[in-house]
């Protein structure tokens, strides 16, 4: 697959509820911990910007959230496949109320892909809605 690929599905009444969150231990993190902070702190920056407001798991947040990360080698023979999913839940109830996944190749050079994640972080959240 190429090119940038996002999907998301949502409960909106709910998320407008939301306002602080944690991230909770991922089920496949980033082996990389430089993609692991990456990762945390793009959606951090997106998040933010969304109204909602970081906390740690003990200060009992209103959602937690949490990622996945798999990516498979030599897709084609020009890159790597990454495919993120990111969940935020309710930790309570343990469902979730909003989930997106996005995929893109990734290359070599580190610095672009950097980039890459970005704008796949920045696509899957445009369905997340912003606090009033």
């Amino acid at each position: 697959m190429s090119g940038l690929f996002a999907q998301t599905s949502t409960n909106e009444i709910t998320l407008k509820s939301v306002k602080t969150y944690a991230w909770a231990d991922s089920t496949k993190p980033a082996k990389d911990p430089f993609w692991n902070d990456q990762i945390l702190g793009i959606v951090d920056r997106v998040l933010a910007g969304k109204g909602l407001k970081r906390v740690d798991l003990s200060a009992n947040p209103d959602a937690v959230a949490l990622y996945s990360l798999t990516v498979d080698n030599d897709v084609f023979y020009i890159g790597w496949e990454a495919r993120l999913r990111v969940d935020i839940r309710d930790p309570s109830r343990k469902t979730s109320l909003w989930h997106a996944d996005s995929s893109d190749i990734l290359y070599d050079k580190s610095h672009k892909n950097v980039g890459k994640l970005e704008k796949m972080i920045e696509k899957m959240f445009r369905s997340y809605p912003r606090l009033a």
